[in-house]
């Protein structure tokens, strides 16, 4: 209870924090990218920073997070739209590398000589080792490929939004790099738990290899390995501004990207989203708010598999 009511506490003011951090950052960049790109119309702002986000809150309490420019839509629906197609890339994105994690780290320890094999160190070091924008620009690649030299249409769908197959290949790229960390961390719990007395004895007792790492050595492991998962869906959340980008998916990331990055030259005109305040706050709030949740749930189950972790607290 004690963690729960931590975290809950915590949630509003981390939440509250990153949203003022997201408004300064673009008040204070606005004046220094119109140095720099005189095609900028963000504007300057000539009010005070305390002034201009304490009006901005006033605007808040009454219901008004403002208005996108150009579109005219409303902040509120747009990031609740974009929350609902990020997660919908999120949530399947960690249970898959997470049970794919879990089963490659389960299958790559041999129990009778105490070790992992070396194919999972060679494969999870080049897993860790890619990011997501690599990756991806390597399936893009491929179907370009099969497109231009194939014999018909790409399999797949290269870029773009939908509930179909769209959501292969972000979902493919996002997996890599969490399901490599979930099977290193899996097999190297597992092969120290192998190592205690209690499971040297129950060997010496006649238990199946299999059974011993199923159903002696899994069920330590698994509180550290659901903080495992929750580390890997921060990672998650950092890969998933490249790859919404990468593969033009409307959700959180690509808004952030449209938010942060300039464009590549000065006389180019900007996106009608770069360093908008409210939007890049409300933004940087709705992320700290999901990293926050991940972290108090993955607490909340560690606690309830393990109960040397509810008798410490």
């Amino acid at each position: 209870m004690r963690h729960v009511v931590v975290r809950l506490v915590l949630l509003p003011l981390i939440i509250l924090a990153a949203h003022g951090l997201g408004f300064a950052y673009a008040w204070y960049a606005r004046p220094l990218h119109a140095v720099r790109n005189p095609n900028f119309a963000g504007g300057l702002d000539s009010v005070p920073l305390f002034d201009a986000y304490r009006s901005y809150w006033w605007g808040m309490l009454a219901g008004d997070l403002g208005v996108l420019p150009r579109s005219g839509l409303p902040l509120g629906a747009v990031l609740l739209d974009a929350l609902g197609k990020s997660l919908g890339l999120l949530i399947p994105a960690l249970v898959f590398s997470s049970i794919l994690g879990v089963v490659i780290g389960r299958r790559a320890v041999d129990s009778r000589r105490g070790g992992i094999a070396p194919w999972l160190t060679v494969g999870a070091a080049l897993g860790m080792a890619m990011p997501g924008v690599f990756i991806g620009s390597l399936a893009i690649a491929a179907l370009f490929a099969y497109l231009i030299w194939g014999p018909g249409d790409p399999p797949l769908p290269l870029r773009g939004f939908g509930w179909d197959a769209h959501l292969i290949l972000p979902l493919l790229v996002l997996c890599v790099r969490p399901a490599a960390q979930v099977a290193q961390i899996t097999s190297g719990l597992l092969v120290a738990e192998l190592g205690k007395p209690y499971l040297t004895a129950a060997r010496s007792r006649g238990v199946a290899e299999r059974d011993l790492i199923n159903r002696h050595a899994f069920r330590p492991a698994l509180a550290p390995l659901f903080q495992t998962i929750a580390g890997s869906f921060r990672l998650l959340i950092a890969e998933l501004i490249v790859v919404e980008k990468l593969f033009d998916w409307p959700g959180l990331g690509h808004l952030l990207a449209q938010a942060l990055i300039p464009s590549r030259i000065s006389i180019a005109a900007e996106s009608p989203y770069f360093l908008h305040m409210p939007l890049l706050a409300g933004l940087l709030a709705c992320l700290a708010g999901m990293l926050v949740m991940a972290d108090l749930l993955a607490g909340m189950a560690a606690r309830g598999i393990d109960p040397r972790l509810r008798s410490s607290v």
